[in-house]
C-alpha cells in the first residue's frame, strides 16, 4: 500500500493486473545434475516466450546474495543470458545486513561499472547511443540490466519499501502502456 497525500492509504495496484513469480534458483538446486539443467532450460524457455511471445514479462528482478562477494561465473552467465535474451532485469542484492558496509559498495560499483561498460546511460533498461566500429552513431541499443541496484536486508528492513515501488513502478507502467 502507499499513502495519498493527506496520509491515508491507498492500494495503487487495486485496479492492476500482474504477477509476481519466484523461480527456482540458478545456482543452489539440491537435485541431480541433469534434473537442475532441465530447470534451468524450463525457466529460460519460460521467461522468453513471457518476454517475446506474449510479451508480458516486463522486467527480471535478480537476487543476488550479498554475502557471497563478487559474481561468480553462473552469475555472469546469467547477466549475459538476459543481456542476449533482450530481458530487462534489475539486481537486488539481498542480506546486505550480513556483510560490510564497503563490501556491498564494491559490488554495487561493480554492477555500475558492468552496466556501463555494456553502453548503460540512455535510461533504465533502455537504448542509448553507441559508436559503431567506423565511428557511425547508431541509435536504441538494447542494455537489458538497469542502472538501478536494490541493497536489501528483509532482517533490517532496509531497502524493502524501495524495492516495493520499484516493483509497482513496473506494474503501473505495464498498466499505462495497455
Amino acid at each position: 500500500k502507499s499513502e495519498q497525500q493527506d496520509g491515508e492509504p491507498t492500494n495503487k495496484l487495486s485496479n492492476v493486473e500482474g504477477y509476481i513469480i519466484d523461480l527456482p534458483g540458478y545456482g543452489f538446486g539440491q537435485a541431480p545434475r541433469s534434473v537442475v539443467e532441465g530447470w534451468q532450460k524450463d525457466t529460460q524457455d519460460l521467461l522468453l516466450n513471457r518476454r517475446h511471445e506474449a510479451g508480458v514479462l516486463q522486467r527480471l528482478f535478480l537476487l543476488m546474495d550479498a554475502r557471497r562477494g563478487e559474481p561468480n561465473e553462473l552469475d555472469r552467465s546469467v547477466m549475459g543470458w538476459l543481456e542476449e535474451a533482450m530481458i530487462p532485469y534489475t539486481i537486488v542484492l539481498t542480506k546486505a545486513d550480513r556483510v560490510s558496509v564497503p563490501m556491498v559498495v564494491k559490488q554495487v560499483n561493480d554492477f555500475c561499472l558492468r552496466y556501463a561498460s555494456l553502453g548503460g546511460g540512455g535510461g533504465a533498461g533502455g537504448g542509448h547511443d553507441e559508436q559503431e566500429e567506423d565511428g557511425q552513431e547508431y541509435e536504441n541499443a538494447f542494455v537489458a540490466q538497469s542502472p538501478v541496484i536494490h541493497v536489501t536486508s528483509s532482517k533490517q528492513n532496509w531497502g524493502i519499501q524501495e524495492l516495493r515501488l520499484s516493483i509497482e513502478t513496473e506494474f503501473l507502467e505495464t498498466r499505462e502502456s495497455i
